[in-house]
């Protein structure tokens, strides 16, 4: 036997041996990196994904933070939404209309000054500033609410505008209340109440679609204004401004 030549064959044998196991472990070492390269990246994405849904994440308070100006009084009320089915918004009011679509009344005027009442809200410095209000012209709580004088004062802007509401079903009912706008400054007023309502319709319009509709005895499509939509618990909003709010008879507020 060539003891030479079977040296030189093992030799070979195991130098291709070597090579072998040398390939097998850059392969599996090349598959971990890749492993770990696609959990990292994994890993990442999640992280930026999860990141995205907290940043826009689609919750009442993200809606209105992104929809409205700022107001201390969203740090403080737990605002609720809901479906709700509009009904007796037809031209008709109905065998059972509601308060608020009813002649002039006692009963009536006192539903009427339930949301149209002024409470005012305390309001820190720092939240009047972040209102865009110089705090050196905004007036200070009343010292019968024992706030000292370092609580600014204001009310919610939804009743004001239901009170200019109040004022043209006043001015619509003059055979019951007398017309305001019969004097120079009370025409001033509901001139003002019907352009703050318009700017506010015109502020956030309401996208739904009022559909046209066949009914029987009518020749042509009528509008259906009984619609649902989506809207804020407002007896629970009136409760809360009765509690957290202090009632204001100052007629300069």
């Amino acid at each position: 036997m060539n003891t030479k030549k079977f040296d030189e064959e093992c030799c070979s044998w195991d130098a291709d041996f070597m090579r072998s196991q040398h390939a097998q472990r850059n392969r599996q070492h090349c598959h971990l990196l890749a492993r770990e390269i696609l959990l990292l990246f994994s890993v990442f994405t999640n992280f930026i994904l999860l990141s995205a849904l907290i940043v826009k994440r689609p919750d009442i308070e993200r809606c209105i933070e992104i929809t409205s100006a700022y107001s201390p009084l969203y740090d403080r009320y737990p605002v609720t939404l809901s479906p709700k089915l509009s009904v007796n918004s037809s031209l008709e009011p109905g065998l059972t209309p509601d308060i608020y679509r009813q002649a002039p009344s006692p009963e009536v005027d006192a539903a009427w000054s339930r949301v149209t009442s002024t409470h005012l809200f305390p309001l820190r410095k720092d939240e009047v500033v972040k209102m865009g209000k110089d705090p050196d012209y905004v007036a200070l709580m009343p010292e019968e609410f024992g706030f000292g004088d370092d609580m600014h004062a204001g009310f919610m802007d939804v009743f004001h505008k239901i009170h200019c509401l109040d004022v043209l079903r006043r001015e619509a009912h003059s055979d019951y209340y007398g017309a305001s706008s019969k004097s120079p400054l009370g025409q001033a007023h509901v001139d003002h109440c019907i352009y703050i309502l318009l700017e506010g319709l015109m502020c956030r319009p309401n996208m739904q679609i009022i559909p046209y509709i066949w009914l029987e005895g009518h020749p042509t499509p009528t509008p259906d204004f009984v619609n649902t939509d989506m809207c804020w618990d407002f007896e629970n909003v009136i409760e809360w401004k009765e509690t957290h709010g202090h009632l204001n008879d100052r007629s300069y507020f």
